[in-house]
């Protein structure tokens, strides 16, 4: 990094030199809300090629990282891969891991202390806490009032736990990464689902997973907190079909350059390929196309040994968000015209995305990519759009 954009020792706070390298990433998708005259902004990547974040590499600081008025950055995790994504990676040449977790199946909330105004602020990978699920933007009084329901959910089991103090003392330390857990409701194939958020809201128990304190990613054991993964061996995790599969934590891990200069999280996933598919009740390409859109693409993706087709669902994915955002500003134009029922556009205005690609697409994502650019085409001239 140059020298504008060296961590600072504020608690996991960066400077304005890493917001502006993540603004101007092309791999990120940004959401903003103001509250008490301060203008908050969260960065989700849309990457999901390891090749891409070689490419554009900032894109890897952008897993539900915040910016405040574009000056304070507050980074949860940065972006981790699976140990089979870097190429030439073994990690049993790595040494022994510091720490090897459980990788649970819910939903990252981290949480934090807003550096202007001291309040208690969190937030999940892609909406802030005042922005909802189906909401593209969310604009609240100055009272900043929470309708994310994954941190209501945090917040609700803090307050009924009597762990209100002990969550803003972690959250004061830097920035506190949980994962939400709904007790039999696994995050996999339920994030878009509706019931999935009102129980994440009611009923989720929030594990403390790390905490970023001096721009440093520490373990959990450091800190008081009485929900924390259970401590697993990877390669055992990655065998079992009753676990997502484990975290683990090493010294270092070599990355290649650009990558290698921006202290990346030293994280590794490993994924049970057992669990997903039962999870996913994946049982061809249907499925596995469901599991992406479904918001678990790097899962999906794992289940998949071509490279191209693993290519081609990414792209399917990101052809879909497109057709979701045209369909959301262009619906009054669209509904102008005479729809068959049963239609592929019938079917995208009654059931969404996922009723299309279920009912009309083939079922290779390599086909099926084909398929959506043109039925994108067939949409943007239907709301004057035509490219």
């Amino acid at each position: 990094m140059g020298q504008d954009d060296e961590v600072e020792d504020d608690g996991g706070l960066w400077g304005p030199g890493v917001a502006r390298r993540i603004a101007e990433s092309k791999g990120v998708i940004k959401k903003c809300t103001e509250v008490g005259g301060h203008r908050y902004c969260i960065y989700k990547y849309r990457y999901v090629s390891f090749i891409d974040f070689v490419r554009d590499p900032y894109a890897a600081l952008a897993r539900g990282t915040v910016v405040i008025d574009g000056e304070r950055v507050v980074v949860p995790f940065t972006k981790f891969f699976n140990w089979w994504e870097i190429p030439g990676l073994d990690p049993s040449l790595l040494g022994p891991a510091k720490g090897s977790y459980v990788k649970l199946d819910g939903t990252m909330v981290a949480a934090w202390i807003d550096p202007y105004t001291g309040d208690l602020r969190a937030n999940t990978r892609g909406l802030l806490w005042n922005m909802a699920p189906g909401h593209k933007r969310v604009l609240v009084d100055d009272d900043g009032r929470v309708l994310n329901p994954f941190v209501k959910g945090l917040l609700h089991y803090a307050r009924e736990n009597s762990l209100l103090e002990d969550l803003e003392e972690i959250a004061g330390r830097g920035v506190a990464v949980f994962e939400l857990v709904v007790p039999g409701m696994p995050a996999s194939g339920n994030v878009r689902n509706t019931k999935y958020a009102e129980m994440a809201e009611k009923k989720g128990v929030p594990y403390l997973l790390a905490v970023r304190e001096d721009g440093v990613i520490r373990q959990p054991e450091m800190y008081e907190w009485p929900l924390k993964p259970e401590e697993v061996d990877p390669w055992e995790a990655a065998s079992k079909d009753d676990m997502e599969g484990a975290v683990a934590w090493y010294e270092s891990i070599p990355l290649p350059p650009p990558l290698d200069s921006l202290s990346l999280d030293p994280l590794l996933k490993f994924k049970s390929r057992a669990y997903l598919l039962r999870v996913g009740a994946i049982t061809g390409w249907r499925s596995i196309v469901a599991l992406a859109i479904s918001g678990r693409l790097d899962d999906a993706l794992g289940l998949i040994p071509d490279p191209k087709e693993r290519e081609a669902l990414a792209e399917l994915v990101e052809l879909a968000g497109e057709v979701e955002e045209i369909v959301e500003r262009g619906r009054e134009k669209i509904m102008m015209y005479t729809i068959k029922p049963g239609s592929p556009v019938g079917a995208l205005l009654e059931g969404g995305i996922k009723a299309v690609l279920a009912k009309h697409a083939p079922k290779r994502p390599s086909e099926a990519v084909r398929w959506m650019r043109r039925f994108r085409s067939t949409l943007l001239k239907m709301v004057g759009e035509e490219r």
